[in-house]
């Protein structure tokens, strides 16, 4: 299996990737500041990146060096993101939470004692839900179609 390749514009950040599937890779970050994020793969605009409750999550997807997926991302627009969406949620649950590492948990990310934040983040090829939807369509209706056709037998052979 081909390992994807993640790379970053700045080197002081940690990124930890895992290939779970040729559709999906999961993608670990503790960032402080802004970073952009790289997939060394063919450009296509429907990649999308989730975070670990997947919710999608609108960062700025481009092209880089004409042919690459990048992603620029800053601390402020994770905030801005959490806020429009969850923040209501966020209160309803009592987050943030103080971990035992003193660290804050604001359920879509971890805040660190630094200022940088974790962030767990899934990158999601949009296509592969909608050929997974066809794959089960297609199989229950195979499944009907034999039924039918056993239907038709069984009754043929009554009438006989």
């Amino acid at each position: 299996m081909k390992k994807a390749i993640f790379y970053n514009t700045n080197w002081s950040i940690k990124l930890i990737d895992k290939q779970i599937s040729k559709s999906r890779y999961d993608i670990n970050v503790n960032i402080s500041g802004t970073w952009e994020i790289v997939f060394n793969d063919t450009y296509n605009k429907y990649w999308e990146i989730y975070d670990k409750n997947n919710n999608k999550i609108d960062f700025n997807h481009n092209k880089t060096d004409s042919y690459t997926n990048s992603w620029l991302i800053t601390k402020q627009a994770v905030y801005t993101q959490i806020k429009q969406n969850y923040s209501n949620q966020l209160k309803s649950d009592w987050y943030p939470k103080i971990l035992s590492n003193w660290k804050k948990d604001f359920k879509y990310f971890l805040l660190n004692d630094d200022w940088s934040i974790e962030l767990e983040l899934k990158l999601y090829f949009k296509p592969q839900k909608y050929f997974q939807i066809w794959l089960l369509i297609s199989f229950i209706t195979i499944l009907l179609c034999i039924f039918y056709l056993w239907y038709l037998r069984r009754n043929s052979k009554k009438n006989t």
